[in-house]
């Protein structure tokens, strides 16, 4: 087969593009393609992943995003500031702002006909989830996975600032989330196990990385 082509890791691109481990970053799973070539690639931090276009935008090209399935989404804060809790111990201690964000999440399918979500990890930086896309007779129009994830992007630093303003949460300097987002066509029932395996596993795998 075709050799491996070399790329820059998603999971970094979402900190600061530079060539930094990845900490705590999402298990590029072994069917992510080159989006050009449709071969396969390793990143810069030893997994698979999918080569960046050009542009400031991680999807897939020519991919219906409507399209009924899962996705596995990451969402850095602006910066990668820790802003909603800590490691402590291997597991994740949420402060309220950690707490709201979560809530939010959890909350998408009260509010759009179509969107369920699955296994769920809030991370002191970023968030982990997967995201169910189905078709729904309550919906006038199929919601895309960018809907969801700018809704959630848009609603969560509202309640965020209001925080700030009430309750005295540590201000976000020009935004709360980074601009993109990682996300990842869950292709199959192995790979779907793999990611929610992750996602629950991620505070302990955080916790072995600082101490390196």
């Amino acid at each position: 087969g075709p050799p491996l082509q070399r790329a820059v890791c998603p999971w970094q691109f979402l900190r600061s593009r530079s060539l930094r481990s990845c900490r705590g970053g999402p298990p590029w799973p072994p069917e992510s393609i080159n989006r050009n070539s449709g071969t396969p690639i390793a990143s810069s931090c030893g997994m698979p992943t999918t080569t960046l276009p050009a542009r400031r935008s991680p999807r897939l090209r020519g991919y219906d995003y409507t399209r009924s399935g899962f996705y596995f989404v990451t969402v850095a804060t602006h910066n990668r500031r820790s802003l909603f809790g800590q490691i402590i111990n291997a597991e994740m201690r949420a402060n309220d702002a950690g707490r709201m964000i979560a809530r939010v999440w959890t909350e998408i399918p009260a509010h759009y006909a179509g969107v369920a979500v699955d296994t769920f990890a809030l991370m002191p930086d970023h968030v982990h989830g997967i995201v169910r896309l189905f078709e729904s007779s309550e919906s006038a129009r199929a919601l895309s996975l960018s809907d969801v994830i700018h809704r959630f992007k848009t609603l969560t630093p509202t309640r965020y600032i209001e925080g700030v303003r009430t309750f005295g949460w540590p201000a976000f300097q020009r935004r709360l989330w980074a601009r993109s987002y990682y996300e990842h066509v869950v292709r199959h029932e192995a790979s779907l196990a793999r990611i929610r395996a992750y996602i629950v596993e991620n505070p302990t795998r955080w916790h072995e990385r600082s101490r390196r």
